[in-house]
């Protein structure tokens, strides 16, 4: 029997697969090309025309597998985003963006609260609900459940790092190019005793790599100290948790005193949070110390333009809502034109002067 051509190969795969003859893992290349009578080239280009269409996933090394998304047709086409509902107001932001980026692509949009990593682990869970694809934010995936839905062949989008973005489609903020922004405009003021106060878990992946980031810059500058370099030995409950209030501000406390109290304080502390900024503020002016003539606060957040934060802040900001509307244009374009190779997406945070920092010459 002659070769079959791959485009007639792949129309009968893709019958088969409909009518269910194939689940889960299929058959290798050698095999399926024994079994349709053609060559193994010729049967990797009809998988590959396959893959393109959304039938399959080739993972590297681990061969081809059915997606579950055309195992169950017809597919409603739903996009779902997996996301952390502790906090009302923030997240109201975040669904209405992510709500209007779908519906006007023509997707409905149905949301999921992550309570625990152990439900999304679960293997029957992410892969048994009737969605295109999902937009992972707040820190709710790992690579557990990332493998997962690669080997099912489920289109993700993450708006958090994790520990392999090389495997994943991505949308962050830029972080290795922003954080230096605010150094040098406090370096540019004549700060030499800049100092930092980070939480360790609060960040997750980019815990390290924002020790690197300010090592790194401080140390070409001459100005490396580790002792302006703290909290990031430090754990804080989980978000939401009935204990977080308390331990984030024992937290604050402790490491706003360790900095005053150095023999040489710093002329500049930079905070990535909100919270502890406040406290700070509070601290200092027990202390009778001036903002910024006595000494100089700058605020690095994740958040977005349209919630309101003190003008007195010189802050440097991610905007939540353009990273979750990236993610979900990111999704819809992989879900309507299907590419094998990762997307990445870096995203710059805007940097806001603000009254909290002043020349250190003033103090």
């Amino acid at each position: 029997m002659p070769d079959i051509k791959y485009t007639q190969l792949c129309m009968e795969l893709e019958e088969r697969l409909l009518d269910g003859a194939y689940s889960g893992k299929l058959p290798g290349v050698h095999k399926l090309a024994a079994e349709f009578n053609t060559s193994p080239v010729t049967m990797g280009k009809a998988l590959k025309l396959l893959e393109r269409r959304g039938y399959i996933a080739i993972l590297d090394r681990r061969g081809a597998f059915v997606t579950l998304r055309n195992r169950n047709r017809p597919c409603r086409r739903l996009i779902c985003l997996v996301n952390s509902l502790g906090h009302p107001g923030p997240e109201d932001f975040m669904y209405r963006t992510t709500l209007d980026t779908v519906e006007k692509a023509g997707y409905r949009l149905l949301v999921l609260g992550a309570g625990s990593l152990d439900i999304l682990r679960n293997e029957d869970f992410l892969t048994a609900i009737n969605v295109d694809g999902y937009v992972f934010s707040n820190s709710v995936l790992d690579l557990e459940i990332a493998r997962n839905l690669q080997l099912n062949g489920i289109p993700f989008v993450s708006v958090n790092q994790i520990n392999e973005p090389s495997t994943v489609n991505l949308v962050e903020f830029d972080h290795v190019n922003s954080r230096p922004v605010l150094y040098r405009h406090l370096y540019g003021l004549g700060h030499r005793r800049i100092a930092e106060i980070i939480p360790a878990n609060r960040l997750g992946f980019w815990t390290e790599h924002f020790r690197d980031i300010y090592r790194d810059f401080m140390t070409a500058h001459r100005i490396f100290d580790p002792s302006y370099y703290v909290g990031y030995d430090r754990l804080l409950p989980e978000r939401g948790a009935p204990d977080e209030a308390a331990a984030l501000e024992r937290f604050n406390l402790d490491c706003i005193d360790r900095l005053l109290n150095l023999p040489a304080p710093p002329t500049a502390i930079v905070v990535n949070d909100l919270r502890t900024g406040e406290k700070l503020r509070q601290v200092l002016a027990e202390r009778k110390l001036r903002v910024p003539h006595d000494i100089s606060v700058a605020l690095v957040t994740s958040w977005d333009s349209e919630v309101p934060c003190d003008p007195f802040y010189t802050r440097l900001i991610g905007d939540c809502l353009e990273r979750q509307r990236a993610a979900c244009e990111l999704l819809i374009r992989q879900l309507e034109q299907p590419a094998p190779s990762v997307k990445l997406r870096w995203l710059d945070m805007k940097f806001q002067p603000g009254a909290a920092t002043g020349p250190a010459s003033m103090q």
